[in-house]
């Protein structure tokens, strides 16, 4: 008899101990928690600009995004197992898993509000104007050169003038007529001291460099002279000095001149005259 219940007990022990390892241990379910953290950060610039400084400015505030909300998760609950005994002759035993408690996560806080922070009006900008430049040296010109010194007009001999008797030997005599150009100008007083009548009376004017620089009392005035052109020919009086005429070229009134010639010729060249 003790041989078969120490048999039966040798057998309820190694069936327990076979339930015991056949059974596994459930482990724990794992919950995660998510924490989403909203970090916000102003970061305020500063920049110096030259020129006019302008009104002050507000920089308005930054704009976030809103966080999103956080909605609590929770984990599933763990079902219980059993398992299912086994046909055995000894009382089967169940294990039930105790259910692990369900946790929430904790919402994150709100984002602090965004501060709003004025930006710095800039400061004013100092413009240098630089110094002129120093005046530019200039060298004064070189004083001309002195003029030439005045040329004095030649001196002319004159010789002694006959009274009309034929006995002038100077230049242009009638032995030795002068020949150049006539003209004709409008009178007024002349070089000798006597009023000119250019449309009434035979006169004329002997060149400056004949004459010499006497005018009233020059010999000259007061002479006859014998002019004669292409077969035409008339006796006039020294009454001025021609300072334009040239060589043998004489000044005559019109009332002598339009006995040569018109007045649209203006000058007639080839003229003898000489003193009588």
């Amino acid at each position: 008899m003790a041989p078969q219940f120490l048999k039966a007990l040798t057998v309820a022990t190694a069936l327990g101990a076979t339930l015991a390892t056949a059974l596994p241990v459930q482990p724990k379910p794992t919950v995660w928690h998510t924490t989403t953290q909203v970090v916000v950060k102003t970061i305020t610039k500063t920049a110096t600009v030259h020129g006019t400084p302008g009104p002050d400015y507000t920089v308005p505030p930054a704009y976030t995004t809103p966080a999103a909300p956080t909605v609590p998760t929770e984990a599933p609950q763990q079902p219980s197992y059993t398992p299912v005994p086994s046909p055995s002759p000894s009382p089967s035993s169940s294990y039930s898993a105790p259910a692990e408690p369900s946790s929430s996560s904790t919402p994150a806080p709100p984002p602090p509000p965004p501060t709003s922070t004025s930006a710095p009006a800039p400061a004013p900008t100092t413009s240098t104007t630089p110094p002129p430049p120093p005046p530019a040296t200039t060298t004064p010109p070189p004083p001309p050169p002195p003029p030439p010194p005045a040329t004095k007009p030649p001196v002319v001999s004159i010789p002694p003038i006959g009274g009309g008797d034929g006995t002038y030997s100077g230049p242009c005599a009638a032995g030795s007529p002068c020949t150049g150009e006539i003209t004709f100008y409008d009178g007024g007083l002349g070089a000798c001291g006597t009023n000119i009548d250019t449309n009434g009376e035979d006169a004329i004017a002997l060149p400056i460099d004949l004459m010499g620089p006497l005018s009233n009392t020059n010999p000259y005035c007061g002479k006859q002279v014998q002019i004669s052109y292409k077969g035409k020919t008339a006796t006039a009086t020294v009454k001025d000095k021609c300072a334009g005429c040239t060589g043998n070229n004489i000044d005559m009134t019109r009332f002598l001149f339009y006995k040569f010639g018109v007045e649209a010729e203006g000058r007639i060249h080839g003229v003898e005259w000489h003193f009588i």
